[in-house]
């Protein structure tokens, strides 16, 4: 459940990134006070576009990666918490209320060790995941400001916004940045089968 909450969290802090970088960007039209405003629908550009797909699908991937190496790593910490225990346990037998009691003290402290030991290898796992998603949303939010740019460009757009902060006016150009983007799908699918036929 956590795990799921973090994820969650992620991709919607990238999200309000991405919002902030669209408001505050100018795209590569030739900047002018009296210039036209354009708008995205970022959640149909998540839903459509092939790269925010693969994203979530990483996302997918490396939820169920985490929940087996979680799994995993429960396992083992609890076979080594019995282990610890069955060994106190051994120990304690025939000796005074003093030696039993500092067994039990270092059973304590080898408990809490192991514990944390368990945490900082979930806690590396999860930052590793999450430096890793972080890398590809970048990257797939960086390609879909590109792809906005070139439409702005072509439309003759100075500035595009997200469709959220537009309350009148300006042009939705959501549906040829998807179209944008399937062209350039395509060239890249023709150029990389020309370089396999070579």
């Amino acid at each position: 459940m956590k795990t799921k909450k973090w994820l969650e969290l992620l991709v919607a802090g990238i999200a309000i990134l991405t919002l902030v970088m669209l408001l505050t960007s100018v795209t590569g039209a030739a900047s002018s006070n009296t210039g036209s405003i354009g708008f995205v629908d970022m959640e149909k550009l998540q839903n459509e576009l092939q790269e925010f797909k693969n994203f979530q699908a990483v996302v997918k991937e490396k939820e169920n990666s985490y929940k087996l190496y979680q799994g995993y790593i429960f396992s083992e910490h609890n076979s080594a918490i019995k282990v610890l225990q069955d060994k106190a346990t051994s120990e304690k037998n025939g000796k005074s209320a003093d030696e039993q009691a500092t067994i039990e003290k270092r059973f304590q402290d080898d408990v809490k060790k192991k514990l944390d030991d368990t945490n900082g290898k979930l806690e590396k796992e999860r930052a590793k995941i999450m430096e890793e998603l972080k890398g590809l949303r970048e990257k797939a939010d960086e390609n879909t400001k590109k792809l906005i740019g070139e439409v702005a460009a072509d439309k003759k757009l100075t500035v595009v916004l997200e469709k959220n902060s537009v309350l009148f006016g300006g042009t939705d150009i959501t549906d040829q940045v998807i179209e944008q983007a399937k062209k350039n799908e395509k060239k890249e699918s023709k150029d990389e089968s020309k370089t396999k036929k070579k």
